[in-house]
C-alpha cells in the first residue's frame, strides 16, 4: 500500500504466505492468486453460495442475510451522515456494492445512489429487487458512460481487502471525487491489539477473499499527498447471525442453522479491528 518493495513473511494461512510490509506494517498474500482463481471465485456462486455443499469460502445466503447486513450499514452512514456536507441529491458510489444494500439506506437519506460490483449477481438484483437502475456491473477502471464524470461520495465498505492492487484502485478513486466530495472506506486494522494477538488465526487472514489488509498510516499518507483531508474515523460493532458465526466456529452445525428459525438470531460482535474512515477532497 506504501509503495515499500520491502517486507517480512510470517506464516502461511489457508494455502497462501503472507508477509508484512516493513515500512507500513500492512499485510498482504505474499503470491497473489491467478485472474482465473478470482474470476472464479467471485462469480454469482459466491453471493448465492453452494447451499448443498455449503462451501464457507463465500457467501452461503447473503440476500437472506440482508436485514443483518442492512442494520450495520445502517449504523455507519448515519455516522457518515453527521460529516458529510452536502446538499440533498448529492451523487453516492459504492464501489464493490454487492446487491445494493448500503446504496438502498443512502438513497433513504437523500442521495443519489450509484453502484459498481464485479460479480453479475448483485447488480442484477439492485436493478430487479431494489429498484436501482444505476447499480452495474463493472470496475472503476471502466465505468458505464452515462455515469457521472465526479462523484460526491465514493465509498468502499469491506472491498479494499479483497483486491489486488489496492493503491491503484484508491488513487483512480481519488480521481473520481468531486471538488469537496468525501472519501469513505470501511478496513481491518493490521496493527490493532486484535490482530497482533490472533496472528495467523486472526479472522481477517482470509484468502483468496483477503489479499491486502490495509495499513491506516499508509492510507492516510497516501489521502493527505493528494490533497484530501481526514474528517473523522470510528470503529462499531456488527450483529452477525448465528448460522455465519457457525460457518467460522464449527462448520458442520451451519447447515442446520441455516435451514432453521435460528437463521434470525444475530449476536453484537466488535473486536475493535476494522475502522471506518472519511476523508474530504479539498
Amino acid at each position: 500500500m506504501c509503495g515499500s518493495t520491502h517486507s517480512t513473511r510470517l506464516w502461511m494461512a489457508k494455502g497462501y504466505e503472507w508477509s508484512r510490509c516493513n515500512v507500513c506494517h500492512g499485510l498482504q498474500v505474499t503470491h497473489l492468486p491467478t485472474p482465473e482463481t478470482l474470476d472464479d471465485l467471485y462469480n454469482k456462486n459466491y453471493y448465492e453460495g453452494y447451499k448443498e455443499d455449503y462451501d464457507m469460502s463465500r457467501y452461503v445466503d447473503y440476500i437472506g442475510q440482508r436485514s443483518f447486513i442492512q442494520s450495520n450499514l445502517k449504523r455507519r452512514v448515519t455516522w457518515a451522515r453527521k460529516h458529510l456536507a452536502l446538499a440533498a441529491g448529492a451523487t453516492w458510489l459504492d464501489v464493490g456494492c454487492a446487491a445494493g444494500f448500503l446504496l438502498d439506506v443512502v438513497r433513504e437519506q437523500g442521495f443519489s445512489p450509484y453502484g459498481l460490483d464485479y460479480s453479475d449477481f448483485g447488480p442484477a438484483y439492485a436493478q430487479n429487487e431494489l429498484h436501482m437502475p444505476n447499480v452495474r456491473q463493472g470496475t472503476i477502471d471502466s465505468p458505464p458512460a452515462d455515469f457521472p464524470n465526479a462523484f460526491d461520495v465514493v465509498s468502499y465498505i469491506d472491498v479494499l481487502e479483497h483486491i489486488p492492487c489496492p493503491r491503484d484502485i484508491l488513487q483512480k478513486s481519488i480521481d473520481l471525487v468531486a471538488p469537496g466530495g468525501y472519501l469513505i472506506g470501511e478496513t481491518f486494522d493490521p496493527n490493532c491489539w486484535f490482530a497482533q494477538k490472533m496472528g495467523a488465526a486472526w479472522h481477517a487472514i482470509d484468502p483468496p477473499n483477503h489479499l491486502n489488509i490495509l495499513s491506516l498510516n499508509a492510507i492516510d499518507d497516501l489521502m493527505t499527498s493528494r490533497g484530501l483531508t481526514h474528517v473523522a474515523s470510528a470503529s462499531f460493532p456488527r450483529t452477525i447471525s448465528l448460522p455465519s458465526i457457525a460457518t467460522k466456529l464449527y462448520q458442520p452445525i451451519a447447515p442446520s442453522l441455516y435451514r432453521s428459525p435460528l437463521r434470525n438470531v444475530g449476536i453484537p460482535l466488535w473486536f475493535n479491528d476494522v475502522v471506518i474512515w472519511l476523508y474530504r477532497k479539498s
